[in-house]
C-alpha cells in the first residue's frame, strides 16, 4: 500500500505541488490528533493514509481552477467538489478498503457537507429544497462510528489547514480567526477544534 500511494502522492506533487505539501500537512495533523486521541496503532495509520490522499481526486479537476485567485462560480465550485467523488474512483483495490470511506467523507462535517449532498445543491434550489429538511441535513450515508471518528479527524486537519495556510484565493488567517470559523463550519465533536489548533500552535 505504502507504494501505491506514493505512486499517487508523485503525481499529485507533479500535477499541482501546492495541494500536495497541504496532503502532506494534513496527513501530518491526522496522525498527532489520532496519537492524542488514544487511537491504535491501525487507526491512526489509516487516518494518516487518508489524509495523504484525501485530495487525490483533484488530479482530475482542470488545473486553471485549482490555481484560480478570484471567486470560483458555482460550476466552477461544484468541479472543484467533485474531487471526492473522483478519487474514491481513483483509489480502487482491496488495500484501499478500509482508507476509501474515511476519505470520501472528509468534506461531510462541514456546514453544508458533500459529496453526498453537494453536487445536488443547484437542483434542490431550483425545486425549494426537501421538504421538512435544515441546512446540512439531507441524506447522509450510513453511520460507521469508526470512520465517523477518523472522517472528522480528517474534516477538521483539512479545515484547519486550508484556513490558517496561504492559498491562491486567500491570505493565512491568524489562529483566533482560524478557531472562530472552526467553530460555525466544522459541525464534528468540538473537542477537535481545540486539539488540532493546540498540536499546530
Amino acid at each position: 500500500m505504502e507504494k501505491t500511494i506514493s505512486e499517487h502522492m508523485k503525481k499529485l506533487r507533479d500535477y499541482h505541488r501546492d495541494t500536495y505539501e497541504h496532503s502532506l500537512r494534513v496527513a501530518l495533523s491526522c496522525s498527532r490528533l489520532g496519537i492524542a486521541n488514544c487511537l491504535d496503532l491501525h487507526e491512526v495509520n489509516l487516518v494518516y493514509h487518508a489524509g495523504a490522499i484525501h485530495d487525490i481526486g483533484k488530479l482530475k479537476v482542470p488545473l486553471e481552477l485549482l490555481t484560480k485567485e478570484s471567486e470560483l462560480s458555482e460550476d466552477e465550485r461544484i468541479l472543484i467538489q467533485s474531487h471526492v467523488r473522483q478519487g474514491y474512483l481513483i483509489l480502487e483495490g482491496d488495500f484501499f478498503r478500509e482508507i476509501r470511506p474515511i476519505m470520501v467523507s472528509h468534506h461531510e462535517f462541514g456546514r453544508r457537507p458533500y459529496p453526498r449532498n453537494g453536487l445536488d445543491r443547484r437542483k434542490e434550489k431550483r425545486c425549494g429544497g426537501r421538504r421538512g429538511e435544515k441546512e446540512g441535513d439531507s441524506e447522509r450515508r450510513a453511520e460507521d462510528e469508526r470512520v465517523s471518528k477518523l472522517g472528522q479527524i480528517l474534516a477538521v486537519s483539512d479545515m484547519h489547514d486550508a484556513l490558517s495556510m496561504p492559498r491562491a484565493y486567500k491570505d493565512a488567517l491568524t489562529k483566533e480567526e482560524v478557531r472562530k470559523i472552526l467553530e460555525v463550519e466544522f459541525r464534528g465533536d468540538k473537542k477537535y477544534i481545540e486539539q488540532i489548533i493546540g498540536i499546530n500552535s
